[in-house]
């Protein structure tokens, strides 16, 4: 609850309270959907950007290729996190609710 009315806080600072409703509802789909990917984000972004960046050798490769890779290892975690969602996680949370005493 305490995240939530940070950004609650944050948006109405940053508008102004003007269409701060508006923005809240814009911004708060792909915040739930973060929300509900945020475990398989977490065990998914530091293989992806280690095998992403680990070739780069990154003392030696250019500011604008480290970015480039990581924004790419970013998009990929994110895929690869729906992908192992929807997948694996939401169907064992429905079996758990089948399999409750």
């Amino acid at each position: 609850i305490g995240e939530a009315l940070l950004w609650t806080l944050a948006v109405v600072a940053v508008t102004n309270g003007r269409d701060a409703f508006r923005l809240l509802r814009f911004l708060g789909l792909p915040l739930a959907l973060v929300g509900k990917l945020s475990y398989s984000v977490y065990l998914l972004h530091v293989p992806i950007l280690f095998y992403l960046l680990y070739p780069l050798n990154a003392k030696d490769a250019p500011l604008a290729q480290q970015l480039a890779m990581t924004m790419l290892g970013a998009a990929l975690t994110l895929l690869a996190s729906l992908r192992t969602y929807l997948l694996i996680e939401r169907p064992a949370l429905g079996l758990k609710e089948r399999l409750r005493f």
